[in-house]
């Protein structure tokens, strides 16, 4: 028989450091409110990334549009 083990990689610096401090969350309220605090952590990292690839890109709403209704089909 083919037995297959599965192993949870180690957490990160960062993963272990949010389960320390999340071990000192005793209230819902807390979790809600640190859930929230992560949430627009990471929302302004996309927001920052998202608008330097843009401007890298030179990209606008009117390219985007258009590449949104391109027909860019492979001819075979």
């Amino acid at each position: 028989m083919n037995y297959s083990v599965h192993t949870q990689p180690a957490l990160n610096p960062t993963q272990l450091h949010l389960v320390e401090m999340f071990s000192f969350t005793k209230h819902e309220e807390n979790l809600a409110e640190l859930k929230v605090i992560l949430l627009d952590f990471y929302r302004k990292k996309v927001d920052t990334e998202t608008e330097a690839f843009w401007t890298s890109h030179h990209l606008d709403n009117a390219k985007m549009e258009g590449i949104m209704y391109a027909h860019n089909r492979r001819q075979q």
